[in-house]
């Protein structure tokens, strides 16, 4: 298993609260691809990502931007770090200028069809 370096050098364990923290939330996404490589080179074809809490945002938001073909076959995130709510929606409106709420709606009526379909 692998954990973010969260820039500490030869890190492992948790991350000491009282030191200084000098990372940034998308400093994961570059170091979750260098050990995608990494893996890669070695000549693994099949990777799964697992994140947990931040890790688990930081693990979707990585995924989301893979390219067809790549090894990451699935992702497994265990209470991603997500804003609140209406954090949120009040966002996706200024940035798409649109609700968001019609499009939770239509993404739970094609959840619950499929369900329905045998």
């Amino acid at each position: 298993a692998i954990s973010l370096s969260l820039g500490l050098s030869e890190r492992t364990g948790m991350y000491d609260c009282p030191v200084p923290h000098n990372h940034k939330h998308t400093d994961a996404l570059e170091e979750i691809g260098l050990w995608q490589k990494c893996l890669s080179d070695q000549g693994v074809e099949s990777i799964i990502l697992l994140g947990h809490s931040r890790g688990g945002n930081q693990t979707a938001w990585y995924a989301s931007e893979l390219k067809e073909g790549s090894p990451v076959k699935g992702t497994i995130l265990i209470a991603p770090a997500s804003n609140v709510i209406d954090y949120m929606a009040a966002d996706y409106k200024k940035r798409y200028e649109v609700g968001l709420a019609p499009l939770v709606e239509k993404a739970n009526k094609l959840v619950a069809d499929a369900r329905a379909t045998p």
